[in-house]
């Protein structure tokens, strides 16, 4: 059976994305691309068992239907959004934001998503970095903040009454 991290991810992507970018988001979001793209990038991702099911794994630990889809003719540009499960054990995840993140298109500390291991409480939350996390090629990079079980969450503010 294994154990499954559930993967949330929605973010802009740049207008000028590469085709070859864009052929395999395609391919991994099983729209009507069912041919592998031959050109595929020299990065870690791709060396990866389960790379081409990121966005399409599935299980029955999380209670939620997959979701995915790429939309072209959002607001300002093209917004790639996923909801999937997978066995995680060769970092996909990590792997697949590294590879994406030169193509994102969102403002500092912008919320990207999250990632959940199917035994831990809380999930990693994925950020865009502030200007100064680029990385030496000035890129911005993904950073992924976690919040571990060992915190102490006071969600008290919750049902306190506002002052009048």
């Amino acid at each position: 059976m294994g154990m499954y991290t559930e993967f949330h991810f929605n973010a802009r992507l740049k207008k000028d994305t590469p085709k070859d970018v864009m052929d395999i988001l395609h391919y991994m979001l099983r729209n009507g691309h069912t041919e592998l793209p031959l050109n595929r990038p020299n990065h870690p991702f791709f060396e990866c068992d389960r790379w081409q099911g990121l966005f399409t794994g599935d299980s029955a630990y999380f209670p939620m239907t997959n979701a995915r889809c790429i939309d072209k003719e959002h607001f300002s540009g093209i917004v790639l959004n996923v909801r999937s499960n997978i066995k995680n054990y060769d970092s996909e995840i990590g792997k697949f934001l590294h590879w994406i993140q030169p193509y994102i298109d969102e403002c500092s500390d912008t919320l990207l998503g999250y990632f959940r291991y199917e035994e831990d409480v809380w999930p990693n939350l994925i950020f865009t970095a502030s200007d100064s996390d680029s990385d030496s090629d000035g890129r911005k990079c993904i950073v992924i903040k976690a919040i571990d079980d060992s915190h102490d969450v006071d969600f008290s503010w919750i049902t306190q009454e506002k002052e009048r």
